[in-house]
């Protein structure tokens, strides 16, 4: 603005000048008319045609002062606009800023959360619902940001447009009048909206490193994510394994829990035969009701085994089998005033 106004001042001080010149013509003139002489006549004549050109250079200065004065009044104008604008821009840009973190932030919270739920749960279906929000949720993001930026470089690009097209028509309206300040003015007006220019797509670069840092940090994001869902998956593997084999070997103990508890039934209950034979072999009454309930008690442990050890492997039933066939040679073998009938092909019987 002050390389503006300068030129003006240097022309109105010209102009003054000139003025000042022509009043000091008159006065010569005036001096000069009193010598009677034709030379001095003829000067005189020269003299006023010189005051003449003069007058019409001061009118032409006046004009062309009028119109820089006007000019700079509506360049004073387009300045302030163009700060505003630029000020509202630069709002607009530090608001999106803003609104871009805090979207991050919220977005980042929300991933956190989904991925904590994502790893409370145990089932594949919840597993597949939760990453399929969370890619819902990431996309939605990206293109969010992607709309925001575009926006913003729309404007950009349309606000860069219309100051190059005022450019163009200023310097199509300066051709008319090619003056040195003019001249200076387009340059300095140029330069400046050109280092805007290198300001604004700086920015703008920064804006598209920013988005392309938070692009990256969502890919890191979905890489840790799918190793997360990858070790969680294992880990649910391998402990279903574990489960499977703890209850398998669960199983096989209780199978031969059930047999020792079987045997010591049995075992106890022929030591109490074979005492209530010692004590009281008179009594045969009461011997032969005391065997036929220790072999009833016999028969109904044997086929408890049997139905317990056929959902186990082939060696505990043969296992079983030997042992049921150790105890039936051992009840034959038996000594005493007894005697052993097989009465039918479920069991015997101690008559």
């Amino acid at each position: 603005m002050l390389n503006k106004i300068t030129p003006d001042t240097r022309r109105l001080c010209a102009a003054a000048k000139l003025t000042a010149r022509r009043s000091m013509l008159f006065s010569c003139i005036c001096q000069i008319s009193s010598y009677p002489n034709s030379s001095l006549q003829s000067e005189i004549a020269l003299l006023k045609r010189r005051i003449s050109q003069l007058d019409d250079e001061v009118k032409r200065v006046k004009s062309e002062n009028q119109r820089l004065l006007s000019e700079l009044q509506r360049a004073h104008t387009d300045l302030d606009q163009e700060t505003l604008n630029r000020i509202d821009y630069q709002n607009q840009v530090q608001t999106l800023l803003e609104e871009i973190d805090f979207l991050r932030r919220v977005h980042a919270n929300e991933i956190k959360e989904l991925q904590t739920l994502a790893s409370r749960d145990t089932t594949p279906e919840n597993r597949e619902f939760f990453k399929n929000e969370l890619s819902s949720a990431i996309r939605d993001i990206r293109e969010e940001y992607d709309q925001i930026t575009n926006v913003h470089r729309t404007d950009m690009e349309s606000w860069y447009r219309l100051k190059v097209q005022e450019i163009q028509t200023q310097s199509a309206r300066q051709v008319n009048f090619p003056t040195s300040m003019e001249h200076g003015h387009a340059k300095e007006e140029v330069k400046r909206l050109r280092t805007q220019l290198s300001d604004l797509r700086g920015k703008l670069t920064d804006l598209e490193s920013r988005n392309s840092l938070l692009e990256k940090q969502i890919q890191e994001l979905n890489y840790q994510l799918e190793d997360d869902q990858r070790s969680y998956e294992s880990a649910l593997n391998e402990r279903d394994a574990q489960i499977r084999k703890m209850r398998e070997e669960c199983q096989v103990l209780m199978v031969e829990l059930q047999m020792l508890l079987d045997t010591k039934q049995t075992l106890d209950a022929e030591i109490a035969i074979f005492r209530k034979m010692l004590e009281g072999e008179e009594n045969r009454a009461g011997l032969k009701q005391l065997v036929e309930q220790v072999v009833k008690t016999h028969a109904i442990s044997q086929e408890t085994v049997i139905s317990a050890t056929s959902s186990a492997s082939l060696e505990t039933m043969r296992v079983v089998k030997e042992e049921i066939a150790s105890r039936q040679s051992f009840q034959r073998s038996a000594k005493g005033n007894v005697s052993i009938h097989v009465s039918s092909s479920k069991y015997p019987l101690i008559v």
